[in-house]
């Protein structure tokens, strides 16, 4: 997959920025969808809410990729927190972005680097110094020994048994 190597949350960041700055009268505020629970209550999402659930659910992608960590793992990981730094840089120093839709953003872009330094250590298992030796079975029990298995005598073909005792004549 492609997508192995790049922060997943690279997506939402770019959509908020190119909406904010290509759009600037958009609300974030504005209703994308109204619907009426079985109470007979309205609820309304935002787009900003929108935002924040697609979000979330690409974190929990992030956090699988995170479990199984590799060299591209790492790499991942690193821009991951260059993507958190970038953001909260943005948020502090940028007016437009100062908005709690951006705020939860990066929020989940927080748990995004906290979650892979805290699956990142648990993920590789060890890895061995030296391959396993093979195993022999004993004859009789039928349960590996273990150890590395004993070098076999070296057999002589016959050609060479008849030349050696040939020139002892």
């Amino acid at each position: 997959m492609f997508l192995l190597g790049v922060p997943l949350l690279i997506f939402p960041f770019a959509i908020y920025n190119i909406v904010e700055f290509v759009l600037p009268g958009f609300a974030w505020s504005m209703e994308v969808f109204r619907f009426q629970l079985p109470s007979g209550a309205d609820s309304a999402i935002t787009a900003g809410d929108a935002m924040v659930a697609g979000s979330t659910l690409l974190l929990i992608l992030e956090m699988l990729k995170a479990a199984r960590m590799s060299r591209r793992g790492a790499v991942d990981h690193l821009l991951s927190m260059v993507l958190f730094a970038a953001m909260v840089s943005e948020f502090l120093l940028v007016k437009q972005v100062a908005t709690t839709t951006f705020l939860l953003m990066l929020v989940v872009s927080f748990v995004d680097v906290m979650g892979g330094f805290a699956l990142g250590g648990r993920a590789a298992p060890p890895a061995r110094a030296w391959p396993r030796p093979p195993i022999r079975w004993q004859a009789k029990s039928r349960s590996p020994r273990c150890g590395p298995a004993a070098p076999r005598p070296m057999r002589q073909s016959p050609r060479l048994r008849r030349s050696a005792s040939s020139s002892r004549t």
